[in-house]
């Protein structure tokens, strides 16, 4: 899809930041909304959302709960903003559920996947900001918002009954300029504040897995490793004490869906010889040893 998940078309206020030099930087907060409705299932609904195209936090239909994937984003928001978010969760979860249907009449198919994107973006210096808002429907551009019209605007004959429709609906549509002038924009600063003190991860997760494989006749051990940042990052495989540093088999690291990245040791032992290994990490946020097997 060319202009919900992607911007081919390079925004003005993007431009003049380029030719302002490294002075300009530019952060955004993003939301991603997925629905998508399978022949004969019921409609599958998941919201992502995005600091500085950074996942921070996740829900879906099945969850119906805003789970944060970053902790420091507690550190801003309150306990009662918190919860206005999990509702939030469930009450979009319904309301993109009914929409996706509403679409499918309207250009009368039969499943389909919608998607929206819609956030805000300001310069480091607050001088310049911009919403954006945009709609896809099956990996094809849907419709746009037009933040100064407060109107939208279709991309393909197919959305026309759609542009049509949402355009009467003038009192939901200024709630959405309201939502990418204001509640966005002021929450984004409130991230980018955030983000110039100085964002503290957390230590790493350590988990640690024991499988036998019936063919060789071995137990497999596996270290799993999740960080921010593996610079710096070491991760051991001990017994009683010792590295060992033969047998073992080093993955990563491999990006995961919540902004870290994942680092794997693995060895294959006898299933009679399992006792005394650990698993540890070392970095400069902390040190972990998790017993393995």
């Amino acid at each position: 899809m060319s202009d919900v998940l992607t911007m081919k078309r390079i925004p003005v206020y993007l431009l003049i930041c380029w030719l302002r030099g490294k002075d300009c930087e530019l952060h955004s907060l993003g939301y991603l909304y997925t629905v998508s409705s399978p022949p004969g299932d019921r409609p599958e609904f998941e919201l992502t959302t995005e600091f500085d195209w950074t996942i921070i936090s996740h829900c879906d239909s099945n969850e119906q709960k805003d789970l944060l994937r970053r902790d420091w984003v507690k550190e801003i928001l309150s306990a009662d903003e918190l919860e206005n978010r999990n509702k939030q969760c469930r009450y979009e979860s319904g309301l993109y559920e009914v929409t996706l249907l509403r679409v499918l009449e309207l250009t009368n198919s039969t499943s389909g996947l919608l998607q929206r994107r819609r956030g805000c973006s300001v310069s480091s210096d607050g001088s310049m900001a911009a919403g954006f808002d945009r709609w896809g429907f099956n990996g094809e551009d849907f419709l746009t918002f037009d933040l100064d019209a407060v109107t939208w605007r279709s991309h393909s004959p197919q959305a026309l009954r759609a542009e049509q429709e949402w355009n009467q609906r003038t009192l939901s549509n200024k709630i959405y300029k309201d939502f990418l002038l204001n509640e966005c924009q002021n929450l984004l600063r409130r991230f980018m504040k955030k983000e110039e003190e100085g964002i503290k991860y957390t230590v790493p997760e350590v988990h640690t897995f024991a499988k036998f494989v019936p063919e060789k006749k071995a137990v497999s051990l596996r270290c799993q490793v999740a960080c921010h940042d593996p610079t710096g990052m070491q991760i051991l495989l001990t017994r009683g004490g010792q590295v060992v540093a033969d047998r073992r088999t080093a993955t990563g690291p491999l990006p995961n869906m919540d902004g870290t990245v994942q680092l794997r040791l693995s060895i294959e032992i006898s299933p009679a010889d399992t006792l005394g290994y650990r698993c540890e990490a070392h970095s400069n946020t902390g040190n972990i040893s998790v017993k393995m097997g």
